[in-house]
């Protein structure tokens, strides 16, 4: 397949299987495109009678200009007689990793911190971790499909969903290596998921939110708001505990989230109901000095993180089996439903795409982020939280004031 390749198609091309698009305007260069959706650059050449491919990088790493340069750089190379791959493959045969443990430190620095945005990084550190416990020491090429197998296994036993996360991590990371031709090994090819993930029911009634509400006010602070930011506002985890003093207007109540903290990759607005000035109001006074709204007493200048045990008492408080703070969005999205929000949005507040139908929305309506209907939604559902608790009025908005 032949296209003059523009950065947009580039960043946007996808296929149900791999295909190789060869630049119209750079002769040699092409694009390499993975149903994953894992995109690289190589040049192609002819040497000692032979068709050869060099592998430039990975996209977006390496852009669509930079390709171009080194395209060039490599056919100079060509005409002066001498073979870019075979250098290459020499250079790999003395540098190659040769154990799981070297392949997962390679991978975490050239895939997960540069092409990872840095909320995502510490999910898929955290399970390269398993696989790093287990395989360290492992040659690269020895690795079998039996030995994953049973690896996963014993984590699906009690975690399936985990299970299938770690899978998919460990499968990525065996693509790396034989996308750069580190090994012609990959035990996770067409391997068929592990964890059979079972629906869980999310339903919580108005005594268990009562429950969960007083549960949080025995945790310290600021872990205690942050969690109740979590049930009032129905915003993610990761988003809302890197928040910042300097992400808040205070003069129209919006937090605004910068497009790299988002899932969507996009700017997100959240309007701030009385019951999320409430909490804000009250926190000012302990971490207003600080960037993050969330600072870490244990770690200054950083936001909270890791919340396993945080999760565990909870539960334990409100007398909840299996609850996950992730509950917490689920409980504002049925609450919402149950207040006959629109259900576009609900989606808008969440910041779920399927759920605000972006899909169908038209061009003439791309500017326009729904900022008076999400602040109805969540102003209701503050009101609805605020009964549900106590009753009790919020309080007028006056951060740092």
């Amino acid at each position: 397949m032949e296209k003059n390749l523009t950065d947009a198609y580039v960043k946007t091309v996808a296929s149900p299987k791999r295909i190789e698009i060869f630049d119209t305007s750079k002769s040699g260069l092409a694009l390499r495109v993975n149903p994953s959706g894992y995109k690289s650059f190589f040049y192609r050449y002819r040497f000692g009678g032979k068709i050869k491919r060099f592998t430039i990088g990975g996209y977006p790493s390496v852009s669509l200009a930079e390709a171009r340069r080194r395209a060039d750089e490599l056919r100079v190379q060509v005409h002066a007689g001498e073979d870019p791959q075979g250098e290459k493959q020499r250079l790999k045969n003395k540098e190659a990793p040769k154990t799981i443990g070297e392949l997962a430190d390679l991978f975490e620095e050239e895939y997960i911190e540069r092409e990872l945005k840095e909320s995502t990084q510490s999910s898929y550190k955290s399970r390269l971790n398993k696989i790093r416990k287990k395989f360290s020491k492992y040659s690269v090429d020895e690795v079998t499909r039996g030995d994953v197998k049973r690896f996963l296994k014993k984590i699906a036993d009690k975690q399936p969903y985990n299970a299938n996360r770690v899978q998919a991590i460990f499968s990525k990371m065996y693509s790396f290596a034989f996308e750069e031709e580190y090994t012609d090994n990959h035990p996770l090819k067409r391997l068929s998921k592990f964890g059979e993930e079972e629906t869980r029911d999310t339903n919580y009634y108005p005594e268990d939110i009562r429950n969960l509400w007083q549960a949080m006010e025995e945790e310290r602070e600021p872990t205690q708001s942050l969690i109740k930011l979590l049930l009032i506002t129905g915003q993610r985890l990761g988003e809302t505990s890197r928040m910042k003093w300097a992400d808040i207007d205070t003069e129209n109540a919006l937090w605004i989230i910068p497009k790299k903290e988002t899932k969507g990759d996009r700017v997100h607005v959240v309007p701030l109901s009385d019951k999320a000035i409430e909490v804000l109001e009250r926190l000012h006074e302990l971490t207003g000095e600080k960037d993050y709204v969330f600072n870490s007493p244990k770690k200054d200048g950083q936001p909270l993180s890791y919340f396993r045990q945080v999760m565990d008492r909870i539960e334990k408080r409100a007398e909840l089996e299996d609850f996950r703070l992730h509950d917490l969005r689920h409980i504002v999205a049925t609450n919402m439903q149950r207040l006959k929000i629109d259900f576009m949005h609900i989606g808008k507040v969440l910041n779920h795409k399927g759920m605000a139908k972006e899909y169908i929305v038209t061009s003439r309506y791309i500017d326009y982020d729904y900022l008076d209907e999400k602040r109805d939604a969540l102003q209701k559902w503050s009101n609805e939280l605020d009964r549900i608790i106590s009753g009790k009025k919020a309080n007028i908005f006056k951060i740092g004031g």
